[in-house]
């Protein structure tokens, strides 16, 4: 025991003579020597310091990639924007060249009137001298011719003359016109040349045949030598308006033309009842029956498409439909769109169900509670009455909000777009009735624009119109029977109606007018129907839920300051007090 040295202490190795163990090759890992506590407190404190900074620098780098993210996004979006103001910019220098070439050959046109001008002022110089000459050989002739009777002054009293050649005495009575008068006549004469040149140089310009003259002036004059110059108008290169005249230069008022008016007058009323309407890009309207000429293939009875007419005007002519619906016909049409709706909901509803109305996704409830409009939503859906009635709330609500709003036509066009949903910002109920007129016709314009494209418009509005009926899907899914596969056909019959009555309201001269009565609102008998009328009004009823919207109608082409006209009474649910 005296030769064995025992396990080895650092603090003893002075007294051993043997090397420590860590300096053998075969040290077992465990018995190797620990550091003290305090290096372990410090290890654990800078590891816990590289973890945070490690945290701290993902955050950093997640951070950094949301920013070159949206910096992509931005490239994208500025991109986007350059090719749009290329193309804008292209399209700008296009239309200016047309314009120049247009210009250029105006002055070209003026330039060839004002040498004709000049030509004919030489002949008739040149003519002037012959006449002057004519009537000096005249008066030579004629100097064995004895004047009996002088003239007057001006020339234009009848003169007796006496021919003694066989020496008998001949009276006749003659007019002899004075050099003055031959003048003043010749002045006459060119003034109205002049004044024909300048109605053929307008007419040149503008496009258009020049009215005829006044028959008391052109009776006593004579044909000019340069008539023929304007009997066949000029031919311009620029591009031609539906309507057959060329377009209009912007260096037009210089010609003594107007500018064109692109304010569609607020007072304008059908062109032709039953036809339809070209609108041009300034505003003026003209039915299609009054420049398109019936070719040997239409058949009679044929209806033609707006497309293909369009297609036959040109790239810029709107077909608009002169429709005639009256407030009757739409508030047939209302009508019979709501009843549809009454008509899901009475088959399509589900029994109540507290658990599964409690567990429905906060979207949706978003949605219900909107619809329900301020109305206590679990009163309504726990009593199987007014969840139908709430059903028909939500569908309703959902078509006046979404499909009968002009609106549902953004998506198509960009133009039309900005101008529609600017043309809302602008509708107030204190907006004048001219604007509001002539909002209504913009937006009409717009709407018939995009029908012009034909198939294409039809496509996209197909497939709208099922984007919708699968947002309205969803929202009724919870409150009806969804394992029945006739709900979804029918609902898609209900989405197909409502956007053919949009098409109907928006294609014509039409304002139209929604409002809800909301939760808590007085009922007003003149303007809603009560659905549970054989329970009694009460005392005091106010609504508890509007069922069907309170429908204003008015046509913009009325006579006079019409006001809007009530053509839905809407149908609530009233809250009765005790009695």
């Amino acid at each position: 025991m005296a030769n064995n040295p025992g396990p080895y202490n650092p603090h003893m190795a002075r007294f051993h003579p043997y090397p420590p163990y860590s300096s053998f090759p075969s040290f077992p890992p465990q018995y190797a020597p620990m550091p003290p506590p305090m290096q372990f407190a410090e290890l654990e404190r800078q590891v816990s310091v590289l973890h945070a900074q490690l945290h701290a620098a993902n955050g950093l780098i997640e951070t950094t990639n949301h920013k070159v993210e949206a910096a992509k996004n931005q490239v994208k979006l500025d991109q986007q924007l350059i090719a749009r103001l290329t193309k804008q910019v292209e399209q700008g220098e296009a239309d200016l060249a047309r314009e120049k070439k247009a210009v250029a050959e105006m002055s070209k046109t003026l330039t060839a009137l004002e040498d004709a001008f000049a030509v004919y002022k030489k002949q008739s110089e040149g003519e002037k001298k012959r006449r002057d000459e004519s009537i000096k050989s005249e008066e030579t002739r004629c100097g064995t011719v004895t004047v009996l009777a002088s003239l007057d002054k001006k020339g234009t009293q009848p003169t007796s003359l006496a021919d003694s050649s066989n020496g008998n005495t001949r009276s006749l009575t003659l007019y002899a016109p004075s050099k003055a008068e031959m003048s003043d006549a010749l002045a006459r004469e060119v003034t109205n040349d002049i004044e024909r040149l300048s109605l053929a140089t307008a007419s040149n310009a503008s496009g258009v045949l020049s009215p005829k003259p006044d028959s008391s002036v052109v009776s006593n004059q004579r044909p000019s030598k340069f008539q023929h110059l304007f009997n066949t108008p000029h031919k311009h290169t620029a591009h031609s308006s539906t309507l057959g005249s060329p377009r209009t230069p912007r260096s037009a008022a210089i010609y003594g033309r107007s500018p064109p008016k692109f304010m569609i007058s607020a007072s304008s009323a059908p062109d032709n009842e039953g036809q339809q309407t070209v609108v041009t890009a300034n505003g003026q309207r003209t039915p299609v029956g009054s420049f398109l000429n019936p070719t040997a293939s239409d058949k009679p009875g044929k209806l033609v498409s707006l497309a293909s007419i369009a297609n036959k005007l040109g790239p810029n002519t709107i077909l608009v439909p002169d429709t005639d619906h009256s407030a009757a016909d739409f508030a047939k049409l209302f009508m019979t769109l709501w009843k549809k709706a009454e008509v899901f909901a009475q088959k399509y509803t589900n029994e109540p169900n507290a658990l599964k109305d409690s567990s429905i996704d906060n979207p949706i409830m978003d949605h219900l509670t909107w619809a329900a409009d301020g109305c206590s939503l679990p009163g309504l859906l726990k009593d199987s009455q007014t969840r139908q009635a709430f059903v028909m709330k939500v569908i309703n609500s959902y078509l006046t909000r979404n499909v009968l709003w002009p609106t549902v036509f953004c998506g198509h066009d960009n133009i039309a777009d900005s101008e529609i949903l600017q043309i809302l910002d602008m509708r107030f109920n204190d907006t004048p009735l001219v604007v509001r007129n002539l909002l209504v016709e913009a937006v009409r314009n717009q709407v018939n624009r995009m029908r012009n494209t034909g198939k294409l418009f039809d496509t996209w509005l197909l497939e709208r119109m099922k984007t919708s009926n699968s947002e309205l899907w969803k929202f009724l899914t919870p409150l009806i029977t969804v394992a029945d596969a006739e709900a979804p056909r029918d609902l898609l019959s209900i989405m197909f109606d409502a956007h053919n009555l949009a098409m109907e309201m928006y294609s014509g001269p039409y304002e139209f007018k929604f409002e809800y009565a909301k939760s808590g609102d007085r009922f007003i008998p003149s303007r809603m129907v009560d659905r549970d009328a054989v329970l009694g009004l009460g005392n005091s009823p106010t609504v508890r839920l509007s069922v069907t919207p309170i429908a204003w109608f008015r046509n913009t082409f009325s006579k006079g300051e019409a006001p809007m006209m009530l053509v839905h009474l809407g149908n609530v649910i009233l809250r009765r007090p005790a009695t």
